[in-house]
């Protein structure tokens, strides 16, 4: 028996934005359409196969609707005499379009037995900048008695993943 696997770091990339996954035979995988719901997009996948006789490898990656240019990331073949030979591969594109991607077709060098794939459309990190406004209430009630308020905020931070939002007000 055997493993492979890889792992990976991404940045400036968040959720997941859209998923699928398939398996099957043959010298050629295709996994329904997803359609991310945000623009940039970035697209991974993991391909995997296995056959008994020959060593499999990843050839291609593609959607049918707007293709990007496919980085492949990584690609490991196990190949110990005696058991069954596998590949992982890895290959990564940065898709601008919010359509569906149409069919995802993983090409296989070779003709595994077995093979399976997975998609992901992970959303890009969204930094921006907001402006606060500041209300402040007053009340007075008889006698009325001198009373100062003073406020004070901060800017929320340009990290939608984790934001300051204020800070408490001050009364004096």
């Amino acid at each position: 028996s055997f493993m492979i696997g890889h792992l990976l770091r991404i940045t400036n990339f968040g959720l997941v934005d859209a998923v699928n996954t398939n398996e099957g035979t043959g010298s050629s995988l295709v996994i329904s359409t997803i359609t991310p719901d945000l623009p940039n997009c970035l697209f991974v996948i993991f391909a995997g196969a296995s056959d008994p006789t020959t060593i499999p490898s990843v050839s291609s990656y593609a959607l049918a609707t707007n293709n990007p240019t496919w980085t492949e990331r990584a690609e490991n073949n196990h190949t110990s005499a005696g058991a069954d030979y596998a590949a992982l591969a890895v290959a990564t594109a940065t898709r601008p379009e919010t359509t569906a991607t149409g069919n995802v077709t993983i090409t296989y060098g070779t003709t595994p037995i077995l093979n399976g794939a997975i998609v992901i459309a992970l959303a890009p990190r969204i930094d921006g900048s907001v402006t606060p406004t500041t209300q402040v209430y007053a009340n007075a009630f008889t006698p009325v008695f001198p009373v100062t308020v003073i406020a004070t905020m901060d800017a929320p931070t340009t990290d939608v993943i984790n934001p300051t939002i204020w800070t408490p007000v001050t009364k004096a």
